[in-house]
């Protein structure tokens, strides 16, 4: 599990991200104040719904992670929301937002405000591609245009 501490260092973290990725696909409307913590996590109290809403959720967006889903109200809290997605989000955040096509890129890159993966050859600073695109986004999912 995770602590509250590191439940707010999370969101810190996740909330950085998103901000990061505002090229093609930008998730930066995901770091506005509307998706801060209404109430801080706190030792001694139950973990709330929105705080899965405002990490979990927003982590789906870039790509899936161990047994997470999107989360309900009353339903379990999923194993894979521990202590580990501090370093998770780091690995996220050490993507590069520009370049050669890398398979160090999240899955939904190009979908989510990077353009790693989403061009022929190299990308610049995603607004466009050097060469013709190669792959586009259909929903969240990266799909072949090819």
């Amino acid at each position: 599990m995770i602590n509250p501490s590191q439940t707010i260092e999370l969101k810190r973290l996740i909330k950085n991200e998103m901000a990061r990725r505002n090229g093609n696909g930008s998730l930066a409307e995901f770091a506005s104040a509307h998706y801060d913590f209404s109430v801080a996590p706190a030792y001694g109290q139950k973990t709330k719904p929105e705080h899965g809403q405002k990490t979990i959720d927003l982590l789906l967006k870039i790509k899936d992670y161990g047994d997470l889903r999107l989360v309900r109200e009353d339903e379990a809290i999923p194993i894979s929301f521990d202590a580990s997605l501090l370093d998770y989000v780091r690995m996220l955040s050490a993507e590069q937002a520009t370049g050669e096509l890398s398979d160090r890129s999240s899955c939904r890159g190009a979908c989510t405000g990077l353009c790693v993966g989403s061009c022929i050859g190299h990308c610049n600073g995603c607004s466009g591609c050097v060469a013709t695109c190669g792959t586009g986004c259909d929903g969240s999912v990266m799909v072949s245009s090819r």
